[in-house]
């Protein structure tokens, strides 16, 4: 039986041309769904059935009808989607899940997902030549090419579009990029090509912004992360999810360290910190001269919930060495922790790690067996640490902070000779946090919770500003004047790209995604480091800023190393608090400083005196 051609507009019921019709009067239905719609109303005429039938017979004979009329299975499927869009649209009423759910039936059946062999997948298309383009489309591109923009994307951007301009014209639509179509299209190379679906739309995107900039495409990349799985590394599931045979979980411990864990968490009796600067007083004034300062231990429940959870995890660590050993007691003891530890050895544990986990153990027994001495214990922790050797070089991705300004100013600078687009907004933001952190290398955690207004606080001028924090790791309250060079770029950054990644009004955290959420620790390591590998060649971290300002500071002017340590947000009591054997953190940092120009020093010396080998003289022919 032949298929009727679609049913004309002027004979389609008033129910079907009322939801496309615009306030003025004017219908626009686009040209897929007007074609879908009105051959389903042909054929309903054509078997004698009411155009408003909405029953499930007659809609799986059209279907069937689209597979015979279209020779590859994405044409069928683009078709399907179509039609169900504008029955969904004109009959919004219904109930049109189950016709979704019958398309991806169908969709699973025909069009399965290929294997990851290289012959497989290749595409039925190949991407079309820019020189067959429309001549508008060239011309668009010429004139709206950005002039900031390196020339080698041009040769991916091209083929990007290029290759859904093929795709079009292998399901037998219509090439302007209209949203269902490129829906389609993102469907059809998240099934065949899954892994390069992010990097073929977000080519995509580029090209369409550079021939269309007066549309939105920004939906586009949110349909890319929809369709992109994220996915974490083998490392990663291990770091965050220890193997059941490695530890004890909390409900298999022994019931009395469960009970004493609990009652230690709960706080009772526990002085308070008025109670404790009350007695630190009294103490003062019975005794007639300044006391100095000393540390006070706080009691298990004042913790902060890292280092708790850190002590769990070591002691349910120990307790699975400490029943392959001896699974009776549970008390450390020195050879039970020796096992332990050369468990963790074996298992390529760093030796600095070796070091954090034996004071976790620690920190544990303090919960768990207050009372005891575990001056042992403390000896242990020593002796790793004087053994422990850095698992990295840090002193080579030390980098100058007067270069790593620089840098971070010429990466703004560039940005802002590019087309505003939020790839461009993270680049310019990762800049900004560059440039931050050469001036206050705060910790991770703290840039990470930044909030504009509550932490960085600026007038409505951006004359002045200050970054505040009221807790850090130390414990103390972190608040230092921000720079004119960090406020400047600031104003620009909130004025003209902050709007491009903030769909949210209402958040007010300093940094964000591209999809407007605030970003992780993690995550904005990640981009703070690829960006400092970007502009220098070296790759550090947020947390190694604090190295290159100390270190910095130290060759250049150690006067002011204690202005350093503040900026730091080191804990530098008064002269006459502190004890005789003070010694700050900074002085780490000194030391570091000292052995990095002093290996900086011999290598320069040691250059003049390396014996260079002679050059080889090559062999000549053998001569019989």
């Amino acid at each position: 039986m032949r298929q009727p051609c679609a049913l004309p507009l002027e004979e389609w019921p008033d129910f079907a041309i009322a939801p496309w019709r615009k306030p003025d009067g004017e219908i626009v239905i686009p040209p897929a769904e007007r074609r879908a719609l009105g051959r389903h109303f042909a054929m309903l005429r054509h078997r004698g059935i009411s155009l408003d039938c909405t029953d499930r017979e007659p809609l799986l004979n059209r279907l069937q009808e689209i597979e015979r009329e279209h020779r590859s299975v994405p044409a069928i499927y683009a078709n399907m989607t179509y039609l169900i869009g504008a029955l969904a649209k004109v009959h919004p009423n219904e109930d049109w899940e189950w016709l979704r759910e019958w398309r991806l039936d169908w969709r699973r059946r025909a069009w399965p997902v290929k294997d990851s062999s290289a012959e497989s997948r290749k595409l039925p298309f190949a991407p079309e030549n820019s020189r067959r383009w429309p001549r508008q489309l060239r011309q668009a591109w010429n004139r709206n090419w950005p002039l900031a923009w390196p020339r080698w994307r041009d040769r991916l951007y091209r083929p990007a579009y290029g290759l859904y301009r093929a795709y079009c014209r292998y399901i037998g639509v219509s090439t302007e990029p209209e949203r269902q179509t490129l829906t389609a299209y993102a469907d059809f190379i998240a099934a065949h090509i899954p892994q390069s679906v992010a990097l073929e739309l977000t080519r995509l995107f580029n090209a369409l912004t550079v021939l269309y900039p007066q549309a939105q495409w920004s939906w586009l990349l949110e349909l890319k992360a929809t369709l992109v799985q994220p996915s974490r590394s083998p490392l990663a599931e291990t770091r965050h999810r220890r193997a059941p045979e490695q530890s004890v979980p909390f409900r298999l411990w022994p019931l009395d360290d469960q009970r004493r864990w609990r009652e230690a968490l709960q706080g009772r009796g526990a002085a308070t910190r008025l109670e404790r600067t009350r007695q630190r007083r009294k103490d003062k004034s019975s005794s007639g001269k300044p006391r100095k300062r000393t540390r006070v231990l706080k009691t298990p429940y004042q913790w902060r919930p890292a280092t708790l959870r850190t002590a769990e995890d070591c002691f349910s660590s120990y307790l699975k060495s400490a029943s392959d050993l001896d699974g009776n007691n549970s008390e450390p003891t020195e050879a039970s922790v020796a096992y332990w530890v050369e468990s963790m050895r074996q298992r390529g544990l760093a030796s600095r790690s070796l070091v954090n986990r034996v004071a976790g153990l620690r920190a544990a027994m303090r919960i768990l067996y207050p009372d005891q001495d575990w001056a042992w214990l403390e000896r242990d922790i020593t002796i790793l640490a004087e053994e422990a050797e850095p698992a990295r070089d840090k002193l080579s991705r030390i980098a100058d902070i007067a270069d790593i300004r620089q840098a971070a100013i010429a990466r703004m600078r560039h940005i802002d000779r590019m087309p505003l687009t939020p790839k461009t907004a993270l680049a310019y933001q990762d800049g900004l946090v560059m440039l931050l952190l050469s001036y206050r290398p705060v910790r991770c955690r703290n840039l990470a919770e930044t909030r504009l207004g509550i932490n960085l606080i600026f007038d409505d001028t951006f004359n002045h500003g200050r970054l505040r924090y009221p807790q850090t790791k130390t414990g103390v309250r972190y608040e230092v004047p921000l720079p004119s060079a960090v406020l400047f770029r600031l104003r620009k950054f909130l004025s003209t790209y902050r709007p491009l990644l903030s769909r949210d009004a209402s958040s007010d955290y300093a940094w964000l995604s591209v999809d407007g959420r605030a970003l992780g620790t993690h995550r904005l390591s990640q981009r703070i480091a690829r960006a400092t590998e970007h502009e220098l060649g070296i790759r550090i971290t947020p947390h190694l800023f604090r190295d290159c300002l100390a270190t910095t500071v130290s060759e250049i002017a150690p006067e002011n190393i204690e202005d350093a340590a503040r900026l730091l947000g080191h804990h530098w009591p008064a002269e006459e608090h502190r004890d005789d054997n003070f010694k700050p953190t900074i002085e780490t940092y000194r030391q570091r400083s000292g052995s990095t120009r002093a290996a900086r020093e011999l290598a320069a010396i040691q250059a003049g005196y390396l014996i260079r080998p002679r050059p080889r003289k090559r062999d000549g022919p053998i001569n019989d």
